[in-house]
């Protein structure tokens, strides 16, 4: 596997939206699916499907959590601001 931060977003993204078979650690073999999808319109479309199908269960596509979630850690950061410093 690649060390990569592209490589470890891509594979962090599939692994939320359930596709953890689509993680190519050997490039040949992400090269060899990139032709599959270019030539095999019906195995393109399946991987479509199954994004599609993972979009309300996922949560990487759960936007309503993600910001409050990013709303709390605001919060969570002000409070910490607001708090007196312990440094002379």
């Amino acid at each position: 596997a690649t060390d990569k931060l592209a490589s470890r977003v891509g594979a962090s993204l599939l692994r939320s939206a359930e596709m953890e078979d689509l993680i190519y650690p050997i490039m040949s073999d992400y090269e060899d699916a990139m032709v599959k999808c270019a030539i095999n319109t019906e195995w393109f479309e399946s991987i479509r499907d199954r994004l599609r199908e993972s979009v309300p269960v996922s949560p990487l596509f759960d936007t309503e959590r993600w910001v409050q979630n990013l709303e709390a850690s605001f919060m969570h950061m002000k409070s910490i601001n607001d708090k007196p410093s312990r440094l002379p």
